[in-house]
């Protein structure tokens, strides 16, 4: 039986977005009054916290959209990603040093949006597009576009650089969509985002939230993880019309494109 959730899968999404906003804001004022800060650091530290804490509750609140037994099982398929974003901080570090209390920072900045924004748009959305029995490819391409929109309510950043952060967001979108479709590895994902987060903290361009020389080339090894894992996939047809990720054939309609075109 399908609930709200699964019928209109969209549109209980933009709720569930708008009451983690009113989590977040209650975590933060919350943290605020029981840990104050200095002024200049309250309000960043206060809000990524309250992130943190938003969305482990939404996790916790749904942990049954999430196969826990699956988690890790994408984690080589990002390994090299991962081990490239890992030598750049390690690379920064031997360069330009810096206190402990900076690394600290930069790793709350960096994790506390990778857990709200995977566990909603991933986790929680993804699952709830494909118990409405939409196709993959409309799955990844509605999750995708969503995450980028919803980006446009930062509004303290000016058009262009709102414009890029919606463009990134749409990117990263479709690469951690692709990969949790297939792997439903929510923890892996988690930790890549939060890996090119904390890089972006570490590797400022211009003064700008931008991803520098260092993030364009994690992002495209993420890019190539992600074809050569859909690539990968046996598309032919086995007992009862199946591939070998278990979806029906008529339901992977991204994995042939993807397969067929690597086959030259």
């Amino acid at each position: 039986m399908k609930t709200f959730s699964t019928r209109h899968p969209i549109l209980f999404q933009v709720v569930l977005f708008i009451a983690a906003i009113f989590l977040v804001v209650f975590f933060t004022i919350l943290f605020q009054v029981v840990f104050p800060l200095e002024e200049k650091t309250e309000d960043v530290v206060g809000t990524a916290i309250g992130r943190l804490l938003a969305g482990g509750l939404l996790f916790l609140v749904f942990i049954r959209s999430f196969k826990l037994k699956r988690q890790f099982s994408g984690f080589v398929v990002m390994l090299p990603a991962l081990l490239f974003a890992a030598w750049n901080l390690f690379r920064y570090f031997l360069t330009k040093g810096g206190s402990v209390d900076n690394y600290v920072y930069a790793i709350v900045l960096g994790l506390a949006p990778a857990v709200f924004e995977e566990v909603l748009f991933r986790g929680i959305f993804i699952r709830n597009l494909k118990a409405s029995g939409k196709k993959p490819l409309s799955i990844l391409l509605i999750s995708a576009l969503f995450f980028g929109l919803v980006h446009v309510t930062n509004f303290s950043l000016s058009v262009i650089n709102m414009s890029i952060q919606v463009g990134s967001a749409i990117v990263g979108g479709l690469v951690f969509g692709a990969i949790y479709i297939k792997t439903e590895d929510l923890v892996s994902i988690i930790i890549a985002h939060a890996a090119i987060d904390i890089c972006d903290e570490m590797f400022p361009v211009g003064g700008l939230v931008l991803p520098g020389v260092e993030l364009t080339g994690f992002l495209i090894l993420l890019a190539v993880d992600m074809v050569r894992l859909l690539a990968d996939v046996e598309v032919s047809p086995s007992a009862g019309g199946a591939s070998r990720c278990g979806c029906p054939e008529s339901r992977v309609p991204l994995i042939r494109a993807v397969a067929a075109f690597s086959q030259g």
